[in-house]
């Protein structure tokens, strides 16, 4: 058995000003390596610290990758924290160094003490390549333990993670290949789901599972031993046929990436119009790559002036059913495909709280309008949980509202 610990610094953490997200990341990829991961460790920015929290982790586990500490300021301590540990000093590495000389000079600025600071290196260590930022990581061995640093910067570990560390650990520990899938359910209650996966699990000895659920969107991850692809394969085809288009395609992680495919696929356009959700739906639309050549855009129609002005709602329809109605809700996604000359437009209209509710239209109530060429769909929905809470999962309500609708057109 391969064990783990992920060690992650910075008092940011300590505090809960940042959320640590990197270990999650990191623990989901040591997993498909057959990894046990012994613990997950928060450590502030003092070196002392930093140094003892390492040493222990390395004494318990066999790998140990820590995130965060490799930048220029005074508290980023983890490169310095490593050489004393490992009784050696810092070296420059010329290749991060002259990458840092070419980024400053093209924005026409001078490299300082501090700045070299990022190039520094255990001496001896082998040098990980950051080709998203400007500081490297490193590799080191100590006391029978690998020990790997990576910037705390997300999409610079990610990378460095997954097209470095990954290789190298495989290559080193020689991992048996195990199975890892994950299936995505959305707009169904956790217990409903964990119902069924249950059923659908039971004739697969060799397979266990996890749950969790974020804003809508439920993740099932199957975990098997290397021999065991066949039922995983025979696992998923059972589950699709359970959850049918409630499923998303394997391979996809949110309803948008599935929806923006189809209509592509499908040589069709969208927009939006929105009023509770903010502009959210737009941006998890425009985070996918290619949305650009199906969505046309959007309108943030939060006033009533606003959804009369720009979305041509008339203003007695507000006046008879009130904003957070499918009356509304409708006419906003009729507008708002007239305006952006789109094939399909959705909107929202509601109430995210804390207040504004009332007893016939509660926080939680959110209207939908869809508009799909000359055919139009309404419904209105009651959502649970705060402000943030809400407007997330009306987001992706509607988002998948559509991506189911354009499956079964």
């Amino acid at each position: 058995m391969t064990t783990a610990t992920i060690v992650s610094t910075g008092e940011e953490l300590l505090s809960g000003s940042t959320v640590d997200r990197n270990s999650s990341y990191i623990a989901q990829r040591l997993s498909c390596l057959d990894v046990t991961i012994m613990s997950h460790v928060v450590i502030g920015d003092d070196q002392e610290r930093i140094v003892a929290g390492i040493d222990a982790a390395a004494l318990q586990s066999d790998i140990v990758i820590i995130t965060g500490g490799l930048g220029a300021t005074d508290d980023d301590n983890t490169a310095a924290a490593v050489a004393l540990l490992c009784g050696t000093v810092l070296d420059r590495d010329d290749n991060a160094y002259k990458r840092m000389l070419e980024y400053f000079s093209i924005r026409k600025r001078q490299v300082t003490d501090d700045d070299i600071k990022m190039s520094l290196v255990p001496r001896g260590s082998e040098v990980i390549h950051n080709s998203t930022g400007l500081a490297p990581g490193f590799i080191v061995n100590h006391a029978g333990s690998c020990i790997i640093a990576l910037p705390g910067v997300p999409h610079e570990m990610k990378q460095m993670l997954d097209n470095t560390v990954m290789p190298y650990l495989i290559n080193r520990f020689r991992f048996d290949s195990v199975e890892n899938t994950s299936i995505r359910i959305v707009d169904l209650k956790e217990s409903e789901v964990n119902a069924k996966i249950r059923e659908i699990v039971k004739p697969f000895d060799t397979i266990s599972w996890g749950i969790t659920a974020s804003s809508g969107i439920i993740t099932v991850t199957f975990r098997g031993a290397a021999g065991t692809r066949r039922d995983m394969e025979q696992l998923i085809d059972h589950a699709q046929k359970i959850f049918l288009d409630r499923m998303l395609v394997i391979g996809i992680s949110y309803p948008e990436e599935e929806l923006i495919d189809s209509l592509d696929r499908l040589n069709m356009t969208i927009s939006t119009a929105e009023s509770c959700t903010g502009g959210l739906i737009s941006k998890r639309l425009t985070d996918v790559p290619g949305a650009s050549r199906v969505f046309q855009g959007g309108a943030t129609a939060y006033s009533n002036a606003s959804k009369i002005e720009i979305l041509q709602v008339p203003d007695a329809l507000i006046e008879t059913h009130g904003a957070v109605s499918e009356e509304v809700a409708v006419s906003m996604a009729q507008g708002a495909r007239k305006a952006f000359a789109s094939d399909i437009a959705l909107a929202t209209t509601g109430i995210a709280g804390p207040g504004g509710g009332s007893a016939m239209k509660p926080v939680g109530t959110v209207c939908f309008g869809f508009a799909v060429r000359k055919h139009v769909v309404t419904e209105t929905r009651q959502f649970p949980g705060n402000r943030e809470t809400i407007r997330a999962v009306s987001s992706t309500y509607a988002i998948d509202f559509m991506r189911r609708y354009l499956i079964n057109m």
